[in-house]
């Protein structure tokens, strides 16, 4: 069987006859073969050129085999050559020392050449798949660093897109308004002298609907530039919903049947409380709007790392796979509901509580209820 002709052997051995024997067979069987009389000579041929394996004898003056092995071992650039061992000896002890130093085989003598070239084979085929094996985690890993390159280019350039859209949602909100404050002022000067009550009322209802939607837009851009880790604190979802019951306007707190949270004030929520706060009363509010009994229950419950607060209906206005996009901008099911007067701010709450891996949804199962999930800190 002939061999590639860069398959290179070293045979280390003191003994001529040795060399003789096993340099013969080997060349004829196509290998290259390197010889060396000693362990010093065998060192230094093998850190000149690296040979595919290593026949080593171990019984030699001087420098023994063991000794050889464990130099070739320690060096960084021959520790992978396989080193097959080859001695008159066969107690077990010496064979285990052998393997100890770092040896991938031992064969004894009289030696059969079948079986020095049989063992040979062997582990030549194991160092072949040994680098091809490396050779493929070399791959794997230039693709893991080029797709980790790409991620990070990508993450940047999202992160320079989201600061782009939270400047420009931040400058839509204020340059609105300095224009839209001299709209208004002229629209009520224009009024002083209407006597048609009808029209001053539809000018307040649109001017208090044009002011909200500026004061949303400025609370998205909030949302976005304040969401950041830096923003964050440890808050108790319990002071987070007194906060939240301080923003709902009084005939509308007299429509919740509020059972108080019945878990500890050590239940934290890591979040921007001020937004938090904000987004907890927009749900109290789309609860009292979409609900068709004049009241709503609320029940709180904390379970392994999250808090879950319901908001209990009478009734779902809608069916859930057309509710299942009510926190979205396009939703046609939020505009056709009283929750329609409360503009974007639903969207908003929602994108402040999905930021903290947290969901808001209806579900259709009695009682049909809202529900809100927050990850809490203690989990």
């Amino acid at each position: 069987m002939s061999r590639p002709a860069k398959t290179e052997i070293l045979i280390i051995d003191d003994s001529p006859e040795n060399l003789k024997l096993l340099h013969g067979f080997l060349s004829s069987k196509g290998y290259e073969v390197r010889t060396a009389l000693n362990g010093a000579l065998g060192i230094q041929s093998a850190r000149t050129k690296s040979p595919d394996l290593i026949l080593l004898d171990i019984n030699m003056p001087e420098i023994d085999g063991l000794e050889v092995c464990r130099r070739l071992k320690k060096d960084t650039e021959l520790k992978e050559i396989p080193v097959i061992f080859i001695s008159a000896l066969d107690e077990t002890l010496d064979v285990v020392n052998a393997l100890k130093t770092g040896g991938a085989d031992y064969i004894t003598k009289p030696f059969k050449i079948e079986e020095v070239e049989a063992r040979i084979e062997t582990h030549l085929k194991i160092r072949n798949l040994q680098i091809e094996v490396q050779k493929y985690n070399q791959h794997l890993q230039s693709l893991v660093d080029e797709r980790t390159v790409q991620l990070r280019e990508a993450n940047r350039k999202l992160q320079s897109l989201d600061k782009l859209k939270s400047d420009f949602l931040g400058m839509i909100s204020h340059e609105l308004r300095t224009p839209l404050n001299g709209v208004l002022g002229i629209s009520e000067l224009l009024l002083m002298n209407n006597e048609d009550s009808s029209l001053e009322n539809a000018y307040h209802k649109s001017r208090r609907r044009i002011e909200r939607l500026v004061d949303q837009v400025g609370t998205l851009s909030r949302v976005e530039t304040e969401q950041s880790i830096e923003s964050y604190q440890l808050t108790s979802y319990r002071s987070l919903w007194d906060g939240a019951l301080k923003l709902i306007e009084p005939d509308n707190r007299a429509s919740l049947s509020d059972s108080p949270p019945d878990f500890p004030e050590s239940i934290e929520v890591d979040c921007c409380p001020d937004l938090l706060t904000q987004a907890i009363a927009t749900f109290i509010r789309v609860s009292i709007l979409v609900a068709k009994e004049p009241s709503v229950k609320v029940q709180h419950r904390a379970e392994e790392n999250r808090v879950i607060t319901t908001f209990e209906l009478s009734q779902l206005f809608s069916n859930e796979a057309e509710l299942h996009d009510f926190f979205e901008i396009e939703s046609i099911v939020r505009q056709s509901t009283p929750a329609e007067k409360l503009g974007i701010d639903p969207i908003v709450a929602a994108k402040v509580v999905s930021s903290l891996d947290g969901k808001v949804y209806f579900t259709n199962t009695e009682p049909f209820s809202l529900i809100l999930e927050i990850k809490t800190a203690n989990g």
